[in-house]
């Protein structure tokens, strides 16, 4: 399902989602990238494959080192140095996110995707 910048605005009151999902919109656009990446206060992320130039989001997907029971499973991304790994879900609705991490909740880091878990999202989507 795509999604418009302004429907998950409107839609996800955490604190700083609307300024963190701004900011790594203009910094995608920026440097040419498709992936950005948000922290959740508990500390597990959301990657966002998006079109920063029609402020368009195209795929949500949760990227935590536990097993949740909302989405469909996508895969699992092993850091090299560290070792960690983290289980990926791709969520099929807001409605999955919402009752997954509640309304009261924070984003408390931005980044766009790059380099090797970049070159992973992109071969696994297909892109």
């Amino acid at each position: 399902m795509v999604y418009t910048v302004k429907e998950l605005i409107d839609q996800i009151p955490w604190k700083g989602f609307r300024e963190g999902l701004l900011y790594g919109l203009s910094e995608a656009e920026s440097l040419g990238k498709n992936f950005i990446g948000l922290t959740l206060a508990q500390g597990d992320g959301l990657i966002l494959y998006v079109n920063p130039y029609f402020d368009e989001v195209y795929e949500i997907l949760v990227f935590t080192p536990n097993k949740i029971n909302k989405g469909e499973f996508f895969g699992i991304f092993k850091y090299e140095k560290s070792g960690r790994a983290y289980n990926l879900y791709k969520l099929i609705n807001l409605k999955d996110l919402l009752e997954l991490y509640g309304t009261d909740n924070e984003i408390v880091y931005v980044e766009v995707i790059q380099d090797v878990l970049e070159d992973f999202l992109s071969e696994a989507l297909g892109r």
